[in-house]
């Protein structure tokens, strides 16, 4: 298994990521794995859970993103 660190894009140590870089890293890492959790997709992108949350809620909004479930906790993404 690979590690997982976020885009170096997202360093904080360089600059402040914009919401469309941060809506970028979202997508690339649901385009890697689908069945990504919000927790995966948040340490992958360097946001929080709850931050992660929103942004997939705002892409399942402008219908960007569908999220289907797959059991109780868990979504799969298209």
């Amino acid at each position: 298994m690979h590690e997982k660190r976020p885009l170096l894009l997202l360093d904080r140590d360089f600059f402040k990521p914009s919401k469309k870089l941060r809506t970028l890293a979202v997508m690339e890492a649901i385009i890697s794995n689908a069945r990504v959790s919000q927790h995966e997709l948040g340490e992958l992108s360097a946001m929080s859970g709850a931050m992660v949350n929103q942004y997939v809620k705002e892409l399942t909004s402008a219908k960007q993103l569908t999220a289907t479930p797959v059991n109780g906790k868990s979504y799969s993404y298209t």
